[in-house]
């Protein structure tokens, strides 16, 4: 798992690497923040490799709360979900 990680870390790192979220998101999570609701983030992603997809994306801004496997229990334990609200 750790070699998993670093070399991912290092993939993401490269310039060319890409990381598409899925059709539509961007326009649904835009609305969202748009119309006032407070929008959060339950992912067995890291919470680096979280960060690092905000941001590739300019969306780090835009989620009041980021819950990751690697702060607490991870799915399907309600801890994630507890937490965020």
């Amino acid at each position: 798992a750790h070699h998993y990680k670093s070399a991912f870390a290092g993939l993401r790192r490269e310039a060319e690497f890409q990381e598409p979220l899925f059709p539509g998101i961007r326009a649904a999570v835009d609305l969202l923040d748009q119309r006032g609701f407070l929008l959060g983030i339950a992912t067995g992603k890291s919470l680096r490799g979280l960060t690092a997809t905000l941001d590739r994306h300019g969306l780090s801004d835009v989620f009041v709360t980021l819950q990751t496997a690697d702060r607490g229990p991870g799915k399907p334990h309600p801890d994630m979900l507890h937490r965020a609200m």
